[in-house]
């Protein structure tokens, strides 16, 4: 009996994946029509954009302050 009830089990897993590979594959095939390929790269351009300039003053920043967002209160940092 317990060999029975293996073999169901293991049935029972081969068919909740393989039904998993098709919703997987069916729903990959499947366009929803969210948007036109123009506003997915406009609004991926506007965040490259973003992150780009926000990037480079945060570098600017820490540079200028040692490595540090804020200076701690024990450094002896001067104006330089």
């Amino acid at each position: 009996m317990k060999k029975r009830a293996q073999i169901t089990i293991f049935i029972i897993i081969a068919i909740v994946i393989v039904v998993g590979a098709l919703l997987v594959i069916g729903l990959s095939n499947l366009d929803l029509g969210i948007g036109s390929s123009s506003q997915a790269d406009q609004v991926s351009n506007f965040i490259n954009d973003c992150s780009t300039k926000t990037l480079e003053k945060v570098i600017y920043f820490v540079g200028i302050n040692g490595g540090y967002m804020s200076v701690p209160e024990n450094s002896n940092a001067q104006e330089i």
